[in-house]
């Protein structure tokens, strides 16, 4: 690492511990997976794309926004896995972040920036010295170290790269205005430095203003993208390969296409739908009355949901009632726990406890 230090410190994996509270890497990990074989490729070869990565003087801020459900959080996992590769040398560094609206409590200004901190560090070389005094500052790592002092050492790590690349996905998810205007000045005084700054969003995000003077590209849902997508599933479904022939797939692929809006998790409650059906005619008859309208769309998958057998149905009917009705976002475990509470009990039994699988499955593509 391009760094000045104080030669091998063995508290190194300390260090980065005491930093690092995020689970970053199962996030990608988990993003990783989901993401088929040479899907979003595209992305990566725009042009706004290979300036902000490989210009000598590049906008060291791209902003690419995208409704709910068009895969920015997958095109983000695949530009994370090509700067890991593309910039390997030890002056250059990557550091990501997917902020989570399950984690609030968590992703406060403090910890993202201790979090981006970490991910610079190398447990198996020495430490900057930087680093070093800020862990002897809070009694080695006793306590919790303040804003101003690891807005500080961030800065002063990040001016011994020669190149930095900081991704951050979603960040219109941190919510509270608060989170944002700290965060924001945080990351304007890193762009002064060698960071290039990878932002993700919803168009119509509260901080888009702080965007606008840099480049912006729009994501959507690539038609080849879709299109693997939707054949891989069918095919995953040996039932419902087995039923339908070529011809009709490619029915069925242009329909979604059309009726989709570009969007993945339209295209996903749509294909989860049709393969409900097991007769070519039933199939026949879902494909002409496929909506259009995404509103319409909702309606007809809670009138299936509904219709599938008593237990399923009333476990996503709750599900769905929970995640309308917390005042927060919920963890998966949170969720679990509150679906195993029966009436006039006042806490969970382990007995009612049910597979998030089998909560996933019962609410048609609702909830992902």
């Amino acid at each position: 690492m391009f760094i000045q230090s104080t030669g091998a410190d063995e508290n190194a994996s300390q260090i980065i511990h005491w930093l690092s509270k995020f689970r970053n890497q199962i996030q990608h990990s988990t993003l990783r997976a989901i993401r088929l074989p040479e899907t979003g490729e595209w992305f990566l070869h725009q042009a706004l794309f290979q300036s902000w990565c490989h210009d000598e003087k590049p906008n060291n801020i791209f902003w690419c926004n995208g409704i709910p459900g068009a895969g920015k959080s997958v095109i983000t996992s695949l530009v994370v896995d090509y700067l890991l590769s593309s910039f390997t040398e030890g002056s250059e560094g990557v550091a990501y972040i997917y902020c989570d609206p399950n984690d609030l409590c968590q992703q406060t200004p403090v910890m993202m920036m201790a979090e981006l901190l970490a991910q610079l560090l190398d447990s198996k070389k020495a430490m900057p010295r930087p680093v070093l005094q800020l862990y002897e500052r809070y009694d080695r790592g006793k306590w919790s170290p303040q804003i101003e002092d690891l807005e500080t050492t961030l800065l002063l790590v990040c001016k011994k790269f020669r190149k930095l690349f900081f991704v951050m996905d979603g960040l219109d998810e941190l919510g509270d205005g608060r989170y944002w205007n700290r965060l924001v000045a945080l990351l304007k005084s890193l762009t002064t430095t060698t960071v290039r700054l990878f932002v993700t969003s919803r168009p119509h995000w509260v901080g888009v203003r702080n965007m606008l003077d840099h480049p912006q590209f729009t994501i959507t849902a690539h038609e080849k993208d879709v299109r693997k997508y939707l054949i891989h599933t069918m095919q995953q479904d040996n039932d419902f390969a087995k039923l339908i022939d070529g011809s009709l797939q490619s029915k069925i692929i242009r329909r979604i296409m059309q009726s989709s809006q570009r969007t993945f998790l339209n295209a996903a409650i749509q294909i989860q739908s049709l393969m409900r059906h097991t007769t070519l005619a039933d199939i026949e008859l879902a494909i002409t009355r496929m909506s259009l309208d995404t509103s319409k769309l909702l309606e007809e998958t809670l009138e299936d949901i509904k219709r599938q057998s008593k237990d399923r149905s009333n476990l996503a009917m709750k599900t769905l009632t929970w995640l309308a009705h917390a005042k927060r976002p919920m963890l998966v475990k949170e969720l679990c726990q509150g679906l195993a509470i029966s009436p006039g009990d006042c806490c969970p039994k382990k007995i009612n406890l049910v597979q998030l699988k089998s909560i996933l499955d019962s609410c048609l593509g609702l909830v992902v």
